[in-house]
């Protein structure tokens, strides 16, 4: 307590000098034992006020147990997570109607044949309506009957370009759509029709004169028996009988090629037609060797069928080409004109 009062002493002193602004020294409880000295000799140029500033105060030393107050932290709660932002999905594409799609391209069908044991390689075929683009083969007795992708029927098929490429659609004899994807597979059904085999001339006129004998003989008249048991009604029979099947024959059309300068039949032929007897094959084109001029078929083209039938091309070699030239001079004159007429020509054509 006496510290604190002799500090408040001092302070009030050092005060009054600060108002006269005299030097001075002052020695604080000088008297009493056990005090220092706590405040100096001013210097010359220090005033009270710096003097004061430059006081040590020492307070009553504290107990040595107090203990400091312990001032809690309050707990720091993390901040919530923010949520990463969802990156928007690319809007799908709408597939177009089937009339929108294209046409243009093919595609492989797998052959799948009924009545028969043969098999057939998968063939490539057009886009577009099935029946109108379905192959032809009847040649070899088999007729088309359907198309189906996972045992449905389908009636066509078409492309659409979309941005990831190129995808293909079936028509589905429902109306739905179905998609080609991979591992799916477009079938073709086709049936075998066996042909009608010819009977041989001999046999059709031994019934020929089989039926003049009996139109010959004359008829027995016979007397109905009289009965009491009444007469069945006589079937009646259809009036209209089957009509024959056609009957195909196989033509085939080779062309020729030049081997060591000689014309040889290629052995591979141009095309394979199956004709109806009594109808006229199509004769296909033709690669003309060079050199050569085509002077026909190996047969007449135009005749109707009427049997299995091969057609080989024709080609004559052409002899070397002659140069004519022509001279003219002007009308009652000897003078040449400056431009004769120039011409190569085959021989025997001019």
């Amino acid at each position: 307590m006496k510290s604190k009062k002799n500090l408040a002493a001092t302070l009030a002193f050092l005060m009054t000098l600060q108002a006269t602004g005299q030097p001075w020294a002052v020695m604080a409880n000088e008297g009493e034992e056990g005090n220092e000295p706590i405040i100096g000799e001013a210097g010359d140029d220090q005033t009270a006020g710096e003097m004061s500033d430059d006081a040590v105060i020492q307070e009553a030393d504290e107990p040595a147990d107090a203990e400091t107050p312990v001032t809690e932290v309050p707990e720091v709660q993390d901040a919530p997570a923010t949520a990463p932002a969802e990156t928007p999905a690319e809007e799908e594409e709408t597939v177009p109607a089937f009339a929108e799609m294209e046409e243009a391209g093919t595609y492989t069908a797998s052959v799948k044949l009924t009545g028969t044991d043969e098999t057939v390689s998968p063939v490539l075929v057009d886009m577009g309506v099935i029946k109108e683009k379905a192959p032809v083969m009847e040649a070899q007795n088999y007729f088309f009957r359907k198309a189906e992708v996972n045992g449905q029927t389908i009636t066509a098929v078409r492309k659409w370009n979309s941005k990831n490429g190129e995808r293909v659609f079936c028509l589905l004899e429902t109306g739905d759509l179905q998609e080609l994807t991979t591992g799916m597979d477009v079938v073709f059904t086709y049936e075998y029709v066996k042909p009608v085999e010819e009977e041989p001339a001999e046999k059709e006129e031994e019934k020929q004169e089989n039926k003049a004998e009996e139109t010959a003989k004359p008829e027995e008249s016979v007397k109905p028996e009289q009965t009491t048991e009444e007469t069945p009604a006589p079937e009646q029979k259809d009036t209209e009988e089957a009509e024959p099947a056609a009957v195909y024959h196989e033509v085939k059309f080779y062309d020729q090629e030049v081997k060591d300068g000689e014309l040889t039949k290629k052995e591979t032929p141009i095309v394979t037609q199956w004709i109806k007897e009594g109808e006229h094959a199509v004769a296909p084109a033709i690669n003309c060797p060079e050199g050569y001029m085509f002077t026909g078929w190996s047969q007449d083209a135009n005749a109707p069928i009427t049997k299995a039938t091969v057609f080989v091309a024709r080609y004559e070699k052409l002899a070397e080409a002659i140069t004519l030239q022509i001279n003219y001079t002007y009308e009652g004159t000897s003078v040449m004109v400056d431009q004769p007429w120039i011409a190569e020509v085959q021989p025997n054509t001019y």
